[in-house]
C-alpha cells in the first residue's frame, strides 16, 4: 500500500511546493482508483469536501463500537 501512496506523495509536494500544475492531474480521485487496481488494499483520496461526512462516520464508528 505505501508504493501507491508515493505518487501522490510527489505530486502534491510538486503542485503545493513548487508550484509546478502539471502534477495537478495526479491528484485526482480517478487516479487512486487506478493505482488501485488489482490492488488487496485500495487507496482513496479525500478533500475538505468530505470532512463533514467523515467526521460523522468517525462518531457514529466510535459510538457503536463504544470507542471515545
Amino acid at each position: 500500500m505505501f508504493e501507491q501512496a508515493v505518487p501522490f506523495t510527489l505530486a502534491f509536494f510538486e503542485v503545493n511546493l513548487n508550484n509546478n500544475q502539471q502534477f495537478q492531474p495526479y491528484l485526482q480521485s480517478s487516479y487512486a482508483q487506478f493505482l488501485s487496481e488489482n490492488q488487496e488494499y485500495k487507496l482513496s483520496l479525500i478533500t475538505g469536501d468530505s470532512t463533514p461526512k467523515l467526521k460523522t462516520s468517525i462518531e457514529n464508528f466510535r459510538r457503536e463500537n463504544n470507542l471515545k
